[in-house]
């Protein structure tokens, strides 16, 4: 251990990790050591995680290794970049211990996922809001999820139209991922599938934390790097698997999230991903240390955007029966995705939406060159995880949509999607599957591009408490304009025409 001494002394004290204060303190320097985070390794031995630390903006070390020697009281900041982050753990206070040594534990950074936990950061940037008009609210966290509950103090998740009533849309969303491991995978995994859950922690970690693009509200940006299944992902959980549970099924993906609010669309969040291939970065090797230095190529890829649609919970509270009670269905000729309320009754709601509940549109507006789109509505029986392995299997071909093998309790109705659904009521889920993309090399990307959007159904065209099916029954269904879904659903639609070839800005000015 090598030990630091400064000729101007400086200590510091985590603003977490307290400290004990006798009546009289003693004076003179203290030596202050670094723990860090442990975690279960490979046949459950214990991990250290390490890291470079810097202090004050002066002194760098390694931690938990390096100490510091002969410093004085006071108060002190640092930040540091462990092993198992992509984003600094920084800290701030003031060193006053009732001894001459402290030990300054050095957490796994925190950031916003699930408000439970992490409510000190899951502040005014958890939410994509526009000043310039307030018609949705879209609680977001850094972790990739976003129109979620997890980052709400409510545990609401998106509400529209904001300006008038707290009325849910969706409690969950994420862009999900698909693909095929080659031959130069890390541990000789070449081949595996690989596919990401859709309420489980440990596919994302952030990497930028989500942000509004400079004095411009109405566009929000975050960055998340995958792979922490097997590490600890927040300081609210450890790792989801163990170390040797498939070690070396990464996927090494970068996703950039890109949330745009267009002025003239008050009803519309138009969301871009770009996907990036880093498993050669020397910041994913950094993490992944198991990562070969040339990175590896993921072939056969779905980007699948994924809702989990609860249009239930208002002002005057939230039901078990009004979160299993919806519906979705494709409008093909208008690449849209719909949920809805079966019986368009949600008595939660307010602003008089209780009997004309509005209906949630999913539109592919851009997305990769050379791939096609199809359909995937299921329910809660199909939920997208991949604990085991043999479940990662099958959520592999469920983001295919069934291209790449069959789904157990669902119906292919090719080429327009793949059904996991009733007619009935139900707890929905809906998606894209965007692909295949052939290949993402290292340094390759790629991206998408949906409009999540409101509308009001059409006044005559049904009647509060009477059900509506969807009309699921096959694939050419799907594009049948007497569908009782295609009248009520006129405004969305329109809304959704309007949507076509709009351009997300990625850059910042």
């Amino acid at each position: 251990m090598r030990q630091h001494l400064r000729a101007t002394l400086v200590t510091f004290l985590a603003l977490s990790a307290g400290c004990y204060q006798d009546v009289v303190h003693p004076s003179g320097p203290v030596t202050v050591t670094f723990s860090t985070p442990t975690y279960p390794g490979p046949g459950g031995a214990a991990v250290v995680s390490h890291g470079t630390l810097v202090m004050d903006g002066v002194d760098t070390l390694r931690i938990p290794e390096d100490s510091i020697a002969a410093l004085a009281r006071g108060q002190h900041s640092l930040s540091a970049l462990l092993d198992v982050a992509y984003i600094p753990t920084t800290m701030s206070g003031k060193v006053d211990p009732s001894g001459r040594s402290y030990d300054v534990f050095v957490p796994v950074p925190a950031s916003c996922r699930i408000y439970a936990y992490d409510a000190p950061w899951c502040g005014r940037n958890s939410a994509i809001l526009w000043r310039g008009h307030q018609r949705t609210w879209c609680p977001a966290n850094d972790f990739g999820d976003f129109c979620s509950w997890f980052p709400d103090s409510y545990q609401l998740g998106l509400s529209w139209p904001a300006d008038n009533a707290d009325n849910q849309y969706l409690a969950h969303a994420r862009l999900l991922v698909g693909a095929v491991l080659g031959p130069d995978a890390p541990m000789s995994r070449g081949g595996d599938t690989l596919a990401m859950a859709l309420l489980r922690a440990g596919d994302y970690a952030p990497r930028v934390p989500l942000h509004p693009f400079a004095s411009d509200t109405s566009r929000w940006q975050g960055e998340v790097v995958t792979d922490m299944r097997r590490l600890p992902s927040s300081g609210s959980t450890g790792p989801i698997l163990g170390a040797d549970d498939r070690a070396g099924d990464n996927f090494g993906l970068a996703v950039r999230t890109t949330y745009s609010l267009p002025a003239g669309m008050p009803d519309a969040i138009l969301v871009r991903f770009d996907v990036t291939n880093v498993s050669s970065s020397a910041d994913y090797r950094r993490v992944h240390p198991e990562e070969p230095a040339t990175g590896h190529t993921l072939y056969n890829v779905y980007l699948a955007p994924t809702l989990d649609p609860a249009i239930a919970c208002g002002p005057y509270g939230c039901s078990g029966v009004e979160r299993a009670d919806d519906n979705a269905t494709l409008l093909a000729s208008d690449s849209l995705l719909v949920a809805y309320d079966e019986a368009f009754s949600v008595p939660e709601f307010g602003g008089g939406y209780d009997v004309a509940p509005g209906l949630l549109g999913v539109r592919l507006v851009d997305g990769p060159a050379g791939t096609s789109a199809k359909a995937i509505v299921f329910d809660a029986g199909t939920t997208p995880d991949f604990i085991t392995a043999a479940n990662e299997h099958t959520t592999y071909r469920l983001l295919s949509a069934g291209r790449a093998g069959s789904v157990d309790g669902c119906t292919d109705q090719a080429p327009a999607a793949l059904l996991c659904a009733p007619e009935t009521e139900s707890d929905i889920r809906m998606a894209w599957s965007v692909g295949p993309i052939a290949s993402l090399a290292p340094g390759e990307s790629t991206h998408l591009t949906i409009a999540i959007l409101f509308a009001s159904p059409d006044s005559g065209a049904f009647t509060s408490g009477t059900n509506v099916a969807p009309g699921n029954v096959s694939a050419s269904a799907y594009s049948d304009t007497t569908r009782a879904l295609w009248k009520i659903s006129s405004k969305l639609r329109a809304l959704g025409g309007s949507v076509r070839g709009v351009v997300v800005d990625t850059t910042s000015h």
